[in-house]
């Protein structure tokens, strides 16, 4: 048994082999100087043989660059000076992005703060703060410090989302806003 299959196996090796020797194309192709004349060769193989016609010749040398700018994709760098890329692409930003190592002349925007109307305990050990100005956030932190009524706080954004509240005292509390 095992001798048959040693002889299948050498046997598929072999006429794969063959397989891509047969669709290699051979030299003459490569041994062509003229940048058109190759590519003129290299489309008549893959014409399955079949010799190209003399108008998809004379059109290849016409045009040697490449396709045409209406064929070409909206990202080429060999577009029209006319179009602008920004109205090929969708979702484009429309504020230029900021450089690097540089200072912005802006005024810091001031934060906006909360009071802290309610501070609910719900069953489970929930904790949840309730703004004057309606938001409402719960306590994700494990510390058992909390805020107090009346205290002012600011959020901060953190990594992956994360919202911190932070009173006037400097306590941190992360939270996830309910609404």
């Amino acid at each position: 048994m095992a001798h048959i299959s040693k002889k299948v196996i050498s046997g598929s090796i072999l006429w794969g082999c063959a397989l891509i020797s047969w669709a290699a194309p051979s030299g003459e192709c490569r041994d062509i100087r003229e940048a058109v004349e190759r590519l003129a060769c290299y489309d008549s193989r893959e014409k399955l043989g079949s010799q190209p016609a003399e108008e998809d010749v004379a059109s290849k040398i016409e045009n040697p660059v490449g396709p045409s700018s209406k064929n070409r994709p909206a990202w080429s760098n060999g577009g029209s000076r006319e179009e602008p890329a920004a109205s090929a692409v969708q979702n484009a930003l429309k504020v230029a992005l900021p450089r690097r190592n540089t200072v912005e002349n802006r005024a810091p925007a001031k934060p906006v703060e909360y009071t802290i109307r309610k501070v609910l305990r719900k069953y489970g050990g929930k904790v949840e703060y309730h703004t004057a100005d309606g938001r409402e956030f719960r306590k994700l932190s494990t510390s058992a410090g909390d805020f107090a009524v009346g205290d002012i706080v600011v959020a901060k954004l953190g990594v992956f989302s994360t919202v911190f509240l932070i009173n006037q005292k400097g306590k941190r509390i992360k939270v996830k806003p309910l609404n």
